[in-house]
């Protein structure tokens, strides 16, 4: 035989509890901002709500909480307050020197690199409509088609 009876049971199996966010790191990871490009593992909040990011190329497209956000976002619960400051960000120093240089006109998509003058910048989503004829660096800090990574 297949099958090992085991014995009976009565009732209906709750659900499981929900998920909760670190409590090592009180408060909620900073909003979440459509015009950013997130990475594997970045944290945002929504609503009190956490979420972490476990593919970069979904979360790109979709938000935690859009219809097609549980295909790049997880939700790790609830979370209250905001998380302490943390280091400024960088540049992953594992990838040498520049991604290749902007040039006007290429189909960029959010998330894809370019280089001006040794700066780095991502096309931001969903503004990558105007990454191919905006020069990165050219609207200074107010650019919403581009985001400032760092040098190479």
């Amino acid at each position: 035989e297949a099958w090992t009876k085991v014995g009976a049971c009565t009732g209906t199996v709750g659900p499981t509890a929900s998920p909760t966010f670190d409590p090592n790191t009180p408060g909620c990871p900073p909003p979440y901002d459509e015009t950013l490009a997130y990475d594997e593992n970045d944290k945002v909040s929504i609503d009190n709500v956490a979420y972490q990011c476990t593919q970069s190329a979904y979360c790109i497209v979709f938000g935690p909480t859009d219809a097609g956000g549980i295909l790049g976002w997880k939700s790790l619960g609830p979370c209250f307050g905001s998380l302490a400051p943390t280091a400024s960000p960088t540049f992953d120093a594992d990838t040498p020197g520049c991604p290749e240089d902007y040039v006007a006109g290429t189909p960029y998509a959010g998330g894809d690199r370019v280089a001006v003058d040794n700066v780095i910048y991502q096309c931001k989503k969903p503004h990558e409509a105007h990454c191919p004829n905006r020069v990165p660096g050219a609207q200074g800090d107010d650019d919403d088609a581009w985001i400032r990574l760092g040098v190479c």
